[in-house]
Formats: structure tokens, C-alpha cells, sequence
């Protein structure tokens, strides 16, 4: 992980491509973006369904930790309020973008 870190500081290797640079949650267009993607915003709300806990960025954009995953992250009011990065595969549907999260390690 430290190496990952000083790497994409350092825009070494696949970090100094533009498809690998975080993308801020207010740029997601309709067509531009799709796959394995990092998104940089602010978690403005936080709420739970049946199955997951969604981390809303935006009125388009949100991600999603199943509940059944919880006890691998830490709090998940902390992240409430804060910008973070989530990085993963960015599914649409209709005009809103969503990203599950499975791991800590995808959160940043």
C-alpha cells in the first residue's frame, strides 16, 4: 500500500495515465465515464436500506457497502461531511451513477 501511494504521488507507472486520475463527483457525465474509476467528492448524506449503506455524494452519484461488510470498515458516520476518494467499478443506471464498495481499501 505505501508503495501504491508513493507511486501514484509520484505519477509512476499506470498513475500518470489520465484514465487513473480521480475524477471530482461533479464532472461525472452521462457518457464519459464507465468501468474501474475514482471519484472525489464530499459525503453529504448517509443512509441505510435492507442491504447496503449508501454514502450519497451527490443527487447523482453514491456508494454503496453491503451491510454484511460493515464490521471491515470503520465507523461509517466518520465519513459523513468528509471528502474522500472511492475507487472501483462505476455502474449507471438511468441518469445516476453508483459504485459498490467492498473494502476499506477502496475508500481513501
Amino acid at each position: 500500500m505505501k508503495a501504491e501511494q508513493q507511486a501514484e504521488t509520484a505519477k509512476l507507472g499506470i498513475w500518470q495515465r489520465l484514465e487513473y486520475a480521480a475524477i471530482p463527483v461533479e464532472q461525472l457525465t452521462e457518457d464519459g465515464h464507465h468501468g474501474w474509476t475514482r471519484i472525489v467528492g464530499k459525503v453529504r448524506t448517509i443512509h441505510p436500506t435492507k442491504k447496503f449503506i449508501y454514502l450519497q455524494f451527490s443527487d447523482r452519484f453514491d456508494a454503496r457497502i453491503e451491510k454484511e461488510s460493515l464490521s471491515l470498515f470503520p465507523d461509517i458516520n466518520s465519513y459523513q461531511g468528509k471528502t474522500i476518494e472511492v475507487r472501483g467499478w462505476l455502474n449507471k443506471r438511468g441518469d445516476k451513477f453508483s459504485m459498490l464498495i467492498r473494502h476499506p481499501s477502496a475508500i481513501k
